[in-house]
């Protein structure tokens, strides 16, 4: 078979100004579309569904502001759900994801079935904590959905992302809506420039379950306070920058690291979920490291000193 790279993408342009901590949309309480079809779109959202629609070249409400479905509170809320289509021959199985900021993309393979995402909004702030409210019916009563906040700031220097803080919340099946605060880790004290928030309806990775429904409502950000710039949480900071880069970006079963930083420091991978899926120690200033045992998807990475100190952090794209 004809191998066929389809890609889905949204040009980010000049981003707009929000007010303090505030999350564009977070209550869901702005849709476009028929309100009375149950189905809308959801502004300052990207969905993963969207993207099918659009590669598949279909129009359609794929939203729903869910004012009538059984987890119900005060306001409508937003529903992310798995879904199968046929962009070939065979069909595939893409997890329900909602990527925030009007200028986000999500970018889906209809032949490896990988996905990715990126984006975001502006934001400068440092909160302590994203909150807001879940309900979740996971498929097979095995499932588990994440909500994930990724706080960046652009590195002119090394012409990359450096990552701020993280919070990730992952979710089991709940009988009604309830309330959740994640608290964010800081991994320096250098204010962000962009937030990105992620809500998966499966992580069964690649089983992707169709039956799992997670519902989300009034998002927010907690203990925002500007006028200090506490400690970073867990390590300590390195006060002297380290050089980091992995190639290519996104990467297929191999990558290239290649760092001033010492022999046996180590470069940590993790999930959306905050989990460690692999562990490098550098044993040469530029080394080729196998990663065909990685699923495809968005990992974050971290240098950590022997010491235990965190140098640099980054992103990085498993695309096979």
């Amino acid at each position: 078979m004809k191998k066929i790279i389809t890609t889905i993408s949204l040009a980010i342009l000049g981003f707009g100004a929000f007010a303090q901590g505030v999350i564009p949309n977070g209550g869901f309480t702005t849709w476009t579309g028929v309100a009375a079809s149950g189905f809308e779109k959801c502004a300052n959202w990207k969905l993963s569904n969207d993207t099918i629609n659009n590669l598949l070249g279909q129009a359609g409400n794929v939203y729903e502001n869910n004012s009538n479905g059984s987890f119900f509170i005060t306001s409508p809320s937003l529903q992310v759900f798995s879904k199968s289509y046929t962009p070939l021959t065979t069909a595939v199985k893409v997890p329900g994801v909602a990527v925030s900021g009007a200028n986000s993309t999500i970018t889906i393979n209809p032949v490896t079935n990988a996905f990715s995402f990126s984006g975001g909004y502006p934001f400068t702030d440092r909160p302590d904590s994203l909150k807001g409210f879940f309900g979740y019916t996971a498929g097979a009563g095995t499932d588990t959905a994440a909500i994930s906040v990724v706080l960046s700031k652009w590195n002119t220097t090394l012409n990359k992302r450096d990552t701020i803080a993280i919070a990730v919340r992952k979710i089991r099946t709940s009988a009604a809506f309830a309330a959740f605060a994640d608290t964010l880790h800081y991994f320096t004290a250098t204010p962000p420039d962009t937030c990105m928030i992620v809500i998966m309806s499966s992580t069964s990775f690649p089983a992707i379950d169709l039956t799992s429904m997670l519902y989300v409502d009034d998002l927010s950000f907690a203990g925002i306070d500007n006028t200090t710039f506490p400690s970073p949480s867990g390590m300590a900071v390195s006060a002297v920058k380290t050089s980091l880069s992995l190639f290519p970006n996104p990467a297929g079963n191999s990558i290239t690291i290649q760092s001033n930083a010492a022999m046996g420091n180590r470069v940590v991978f993790m999930n959306m979920l905050g989990q460690a899926v692999k562990t490098v120690v550098l044993t040469s200033k530029e080394q080729r490291v196998d990663v065909s045992d990685m699923q495809n998807g968005v990992y974050l990475y971290q240098l950590i000193s022997q010491e235990g100190v965190k140098e640099t952090t980054g992103r990085i794209v498993i695309n096979k």
